[in-house]
């Protein structure tokens, strides 16, 4: 059985969401990490030119990372998400109520 992975290494994560976002634009989740992670590590200015990118191209990310949370069951997963989830907020992506037709 593997140790435990520290949570919150937002450097390394930085580095490696970046190279995720370099090879995959388009790639919200890895740019919801990347914001998240560029937050807490005290990069505002490149965290807030995110936040309004993933703004504009899903107005719903943050309920869309909750629900993706609340699937799970594993309890180091979700704490994983809920940091990241309040990463985004600390970079400015917006919350928005999910819209149903």
């Amino acid at each position: 059985m593997l140790p435990p992975r520290p949570l919150a290494q937002w450097e390394q994560a930085i580095e490696q969401c970046e190279k995720a976002v370099a090879a995959a634009p388009w790639d919200n989740p890895a740019l919801g990490a990347l914001a998240a992670a560029y937050a807490w590590a005290g990069y505002d200015r490149e965290a807030k030119e995110i936040a309004v990118k993933l703004g504009e191209r899903d107005p719903n990310f943050i309920q869309n990372v909750r629900k993706f949370m609340d699937a799970h069951d594993d309890p180091t997963f979700k704490a994983e998400c809920a940091r990241i989830i309040e990463g985004l907020r600390k970079a400015g992506v917006p919350e928005r109520p999910v819209k149903t037709n």
